[in-house]
């Protein structure tokens, strides 16, 4: 996905989230990433082109140990993920 425009040289950042860092990810983040179907990205990279795109960024929560072991048991080990 295109996160900068490049114009003569000069480098644009195109989104705002983007202003402070070029980079989403930080030391110790929890990224999450789920499966998508072609159209689904064929239709997010038109938003990011176009500029529309809304970045699902969640501020920092803090980790809970309890939440994350009833997570697990919510996992089906026989499916890949």
């Amino acid at each position: 996905m295109v996160l900068f425009l490049f114009q003569s040289g000069i480098q644009k950042k195109s989104f705002p989230v983007f202003e402070k860092n070029i980079c989403l990810f930080q030391p110790g983040d929890r990224v999450k990433f789920v499966p998508t179907t072609y159209e689904e990205f064929d239709h997010v990279s038109k938003k990011v082109e176009d500029g529309t795109y809304d970045y699902n960024i969640i501020e920092y929560q803090k980790f809970s140990v309890k939440n994350y072991k009833k997570w697990l048991t919510t996992i089906d080990q026989t499916k890949r993920f």
